[in-house]
């Protein structure tokens, strides 16, 4: 088994940074190839309107990065997954939740953008205010994501009287009142068991994959419910998306400092157009440099949970046993190298976790 973990972490990782090198190198080359100011130039032709000519700049570009998405998606998310039998949907279910993924995202990145280039041109304060819209952006993703779920997966309302029963007892030791909590149809796509807090303020649901329900026994369901309600009792959501929000501020800091120096030198308004994709590229590559930041804090927020868990429940046994049922369900490595703990983790590998539980006196 430890042969296949690590050959599933293995090959997950090459690919990620074998879909981040190629990005990047895309951006770098389309631009400082004159591939962009090529794009421009017919775009400028053909339009006379700055908001339509950042409109179809914009997807035509997305057009690009759309495919060499598409061929690291299926890569990753659909070949190997299978040969692991991870994936148990069907191609197509794949393709179209990649669909739905690339028409959000498209969506949302048009409005930005067209936002974006309004403030390049209008004000030398620009990273500033793009960083407030951003964050917005990130808040109403939080608030909203109770409704793009279901685009992806099914939920309903859980019929289990005795697990109901045990949810608003395990509630009440919090302090909480939690009325959405549903189970969610992992089953029809994944091996993998997993749940979650979606959602801000009272649109806030808990989802629990079904896999769950039906391969883990009550009190360790108990214990994956009892973080969540750790997660909501700290109000965990509120803080990752202030740590996105430093992040960012960070990101578009370092891009304001970097566009200056480059744009200088090529002697261009900070509005053009054709500037998009190395914009995008300094963004990409700050918010990467973020990502050990962001994940050292997120790691310290799952802890927290995991010790309130603890405290609550008073159930290391369930912990661990769920722990271990998790790392065999998700293929997760118990001890991954320091290096790959510290840029990709957000919460303590499962080892730790399991270490902490055997460690702590209740």
């Amino acid at each position: 088994m430890e042969g296949k973990v690590k050959q599933y972490q293995t090959y997950k990782t090459v690919l990620f940074f074998a879909e981040t090198i190629t990005i990047l190198t895309f951006l770098f080359l389309f631009y400082f190839l004159d591939y962009s100011f090529s794009l421009s130039r017919v775009i400028y032709r053909n339009f006379s309107s700055f908001f339509l000519r950042i409109l179809f700049f914009t997807l035509i570009f997305y057009f690009y990065l759309f495919f060499l998405k598409l061929f690291f998606s299926f890569l990753s998310d659909y070949l190997l997954e299978k040969k692991f039998s991870l994936f148990v949907g069907k191609i197509k279910t794949w393709f179209f939740d990649f669909l739905k993924g690339s028409f959000l995202e498209l969506i949302f990145l048009l409005i930005f953008i067209e936002i974006f280039y309004s403030l390049l041109k209008n004000t030398s304060f620009w990273w500033i205010f793009s960083w407030g819209v951003y964050f917005i952006f990130i808040f109403v993703l939080a608030k909203i994501s109770v409704y793009i779920l279901p685009w992806f997966f099914k939920f309903k309302p859980i019929e289990d009287e005795n697990l109901k029963k045990r949810i608003q007892k395990l509630a009440h030791l919090f302090n909480l009142k939690i009325k959405n909590i549903f189970i969610v149809d992992f089953s029809r796509k994944t091996k993998k068991a997993n749940a979650f807090v979606s959602g801000l303020g009272k649109s806030k649901r808990i989802g629990l994959a079904d896999n769950l329900i039906n391969r883990y026994t009550p009190e360790e369901i108990e214990v994956v419910l009892a973080h969540e309600f750790a997660h909501i009792k700290n109000k965990d959501t509120q803080g990752q998306i202030i740590l996105i929000g430093l992040g960012s501020f960070f990101s578009f800091y370092l891009l304001n400092l970097a566009i200056e120096k480059l744009l200088q030198l090529k002697n261009i308004p900070i509005y053009e157009i054709a500037n998009l994709p190395i914009f995008i590229f300094l963004f990409y590559l700050f918010i990467f440099l973020w990502l050990p930041f962001r994940n050292y804090f997120l790691r310290k927020i799952e802890k927290r949970a995991d010790f309130e868990t603890l405290k609550v429940t008073k159930n290391k046994e369930s912990f661990i046993s769920l722990m271990e049922k998790l790392a065999i369900d998700n293929l997760a490595q118990k001890y991954p190298p320091k290096w790959k703990e510290i840029i990709f983790y957000h919460h303590p590998p499962i080892g730790k976790r399991i270490e902490m539980a055997k460690n702590l006196k209740l």
